[in-house]
């Protein structure tokens, strides 16, 4: 069973390249209509959901025969009973029942998390993970450096060269989250030699770059001075966050765009909006899904795991999701564990630009790391401060 697990995940990984291939190719050679236009057919951008699937039902085989603490039951069934009042609300109080396909689709990274947080071993992620890991991040990297010297001009040119390359991915926010999640790994996780981690965390800094992402240059640069000095990233915190501002400004100065104002007011813009429009419990679960606006099924724009969260699962939802998360924040915070507190930065801020459930691989690779660094061991995650 483990070893039909790590072949699925790496099966999983493997197929990332061919998932926007239409997409980029129409990007490449200029013939792109839209963000919102399939470009690769639906049959190959849907692999990656039978894999889930797969993988889902893995996990689920592997949970009801293992054995498993009361209280870890009592929240897997808190979260089921929290989807099933959403989806109870959807159809039986607003007779909205067309987009509960979308909102189960939504939920699958955190199905792999519940049903696989007691099923790892800190070595559950061997060696032929990572070395897909890496031919996908290099496949990602080549295609970032051609788009750059092409000079590929629906994101902007700077100079004749490409102002913002997203390598496999269609939008550059989502490569550079990809990124990101590659350079963490190669951070605390690798099981590589010290040479490749070192070379692994070079080219990864190089891919964020080249994306000019207004959330992926922040979050790197304070995952570096967190790794690099816990105490002092901590200590300077209030200045990283006092510089934040001037270090979008001077992104979108090199971008030769304003995304702080229009990326950042559309956000708020829609999350407010959602939120005018929501209850306590879900109205529309899984109309609010970048699936449900790609497949027709609504037109609620969204762009933000908040905002995405909101309108599945209502307020209540909401609170439930953001008090959870920055309880685990402010824990990791005052323990100095920076490779828990990196993993939830990583999270936090990518879920304002971005529906993290529904970025793939980063969904699958977000619940993977999360099952590994969340296994209830008694061993910390707490590293040696300098």
């Amino acid at each position: 069973m483990n070893s039909l697990i790590k072949i699925t995940i790496i099966i999983g990984l493997l197929i990332t390249p061919l998932l926007n291939i239409g997409e980029v190719y129409a990007l490449l050679i200029g013939t792109l209509k839209g963000q919102t236009i399939l470009h690769t057919p639906i049959y190959i951008k849907s692999m990656k959901d039978i894999l889930m699937i797969f993988l889902i039902l893995l996990f689920a085989v592997k949970f009801f025969f293992k054995k498993i603490n009361i209280s870890f039951v009592i929240l897997v069934l808190l979260f089921i009973l929290i989807v099933i009042i959403n989806i109870t609300s959807s159809v039986l109080i607003y007779g909205n029942d067309n987009f509960i396909i979308y909102g189960l689709r939504w939920i699958y990274p955190l199905l792999i998390f519940v049903l696989g947080i007691k099923l790892f071993n800190e070595r559950f992620l061997g060696k032929s993970f990572e070395k897909a890991f890496i031919l996908v991040f290099l496949v990602n990297f080549s295609l970032q450096i051609y788009q750059f010297f092409r000079g590929i001009s629906w994101f902007g040119v700077i100079g004749g060269y490409s102002a913002r390359n997203p390598g496999m991915f269609l939008i550059p926010n989502s490569g550079s989250f990809f990124s990101i999640i590659v350079l963490y790994w190669f951070m605390y996780h690798s099981q590589l030699t010290s040479f490749v981690k070192n070379f692994m965390l070079f080219l990864a800094v190089i891919s964020i770059v080249l994306t000019s992402s207004g959330t992926g240059i922040p979050v790197l640069a304070f995952l570096v001075i967190l790794y690099l000095s816990p105490r002092k990233a901590v200590a300077l915190l209030p200045i990283f966050i006092l510089i934040l501002p001037f270090m979008l400004k001077f992104i979108s100065t090199i971008r030769g765009d304003e995304f702080v104002e229009v990326s950042g007011g559309t956000r708020l813009e829609i999350f407010l909006e959602t939120f005018g429009k929501t209850n306590i419990f879900a109205e529309n679960f899984g109309y609010f899904t970048n699936v449900s606006v790609l497949l027709g099924g609504g037109d609620a724009i969204m762009d933000s795991t908040y905002a995405s969260v909101l309108g599945n699962l209502g307020i209540l939802g909401l609170m439930v999701v953001i008090g959870i998360l920055f309880y685990l924040i402010f824990m990791s915070y005052l323990k100095l564990d920076k490779v828990k507190l990196s993993f939830l930065i990583i999270i936090a801020s990518f879920s304002a630009t971005t529906i993290i459930f529904e970025a793939y691989p980063m969904n699958l690779l977000l619940s993977l790391i999360a099952c590994k660094i969340y296994l209830g061991d008694p061993h910390e995650h707490r590293l040696q401060c300098t």
